[in-house]
């Protein structure tokens, strides 16, 4: 082996060990943004079913305007269950 054989398999050696690290950190941020993601819909459902059992009082347009939109899509999807247990039926 030649000395600058040496010095290629030393910085390949920390290059893979740096890939490997940061791979695993990446890995862990993946993990956190998952669960901060769902942290953020528990949140979210939370505060909609507040609102509307008026325990929660808003008078904020925005946040009104998008619990209509939920309402909205969540009547869709009822909907489309309801269409698929009557093709499950028929």
């Amino acid at each position: 082996m030649k000395k600058n054989d040496t010095g290629f398999w030393e910085t390949l050696k920390r290059e893979i060990l740096k890939t490997t690290l940061i791979g695993k950190k990446m890995f862990s941020a993946t993990k956190e943004t998952t669960i901060l993601k769902d942290l953020h819909e528990v949140l979210g459902y939370t505060l909609v079913n507040k609102i509307r059992e008026k325990k929660i009082l808003l008078d904020d347009l925005e946040i009104n305007e998008i619990i209509k939109k939920i309402d909205t899509h969540e009547e869709s999807l009822d909907a489309l269950e309801q269409d698929v247990n009557q093709i499950k039926a028929s």
